[in-house]
């Protein structure tokens, strides 16, 4: 899955969601026009790097560098979710669900 924030004034936040999924060839990559003034998000159940497969251009040569990368767990997201004041109980049940992959 992929989404693209878009907070104003030129930044976006492209973000990469990975369940159960394999990266792609130059999946990552395709991001970096749209990182160049964000880091790339990418969010997996463990917080896992993407493979430099996917890091890289089709063309085998330009890579995504690790450091316009910023890894998140979804345990992460569920953590922080479950402090929020005033959870509704639809979304501990997200959380919960989110937990037992």
């Amino acid at each position: 899955m992929a989404y693209q924030v878009a907070i104003g004034l030129g930044v976006s936040i492209p973000i990469e969601a990975k369940i159960n999924a394999s990266d792609q060839q130059g999946q990552c990559y395709d991001y970096y026009p749209y990182a160049r003034n964000a880091k790339l998000i990418y969010l997996t159940k463990d917080g896992r790097a993407p493979s430099e497969y996917s890091r890289k251009a089709v063309n085998g040569v330009e890579i995504l560098p690790g450091e316009r990368i910023r890894r998140v767990s979804w345990a992460k997201i569920c953590d922080w979710l479950e402090t929020v004041s005033g959870t509704p109980e639809q979304i501990r049940q997200y959380t919960v669900a989110l937990r037992s992959f």
